[in-house]
């Protein structure tokens, strides 16, 4: 569990698993070239498919975007409160890649809770 509020690292794939069972956490998915956004008529979908971590989010059953992390590329995820949203206490999960010597994110979640947040939630009856 995430006990710390700055830069911890956590591997993709615990995060993956984490995330993938929180989706009704996520407020917000981006990389360099597009942000996904939360919204109430939205859901969040997280599958894999060939080395691929796939990221979708519909309105019913329409896709409104789409995000595919290539799992070869990521070195960790690195999970802080988020600075500008600390007085909600909300959580920047930064997927790294890169080197080990210069990493950068190349994609970022921001959740409403930590990992470690006893959080429990509403199930969503279809």
């Amino acid at each position: 569990m995430i006990s710390t509020l700055v830069n911890t690292t956590v591997s993709f794939d615990r995060f993956w698993r984490w995330v993938a069972e929180h989706p009704h956490c996520v407020l917000r998915v981006g990389c360099g070239e597009c942000v996904l956004f939360d919204h109430e008529i939205f859901h969040w979908d997280f599958s894999e498919e060939e080395g691929q971590a796939l990221i979708q989010v519909s309105f019913g059953k329409q896709p409104v975007g789409e995000m595919v992390i290539e799992r070869s590329e990521v070195l960790f995820v690195q999970a802080s409160i988020d600075s500008e949203e600390a007085d909600r206490g909300l959580w920047l999960f930064e997927v790294m890649a890169g080197s080990k010597e210069e990493p950068f994110v190349a994609w970022h979640f921001l959740m409403a809770h930590s990992m470690d947040h006893a959080h429990k939630h509403a199930i969503l009856k279809h």
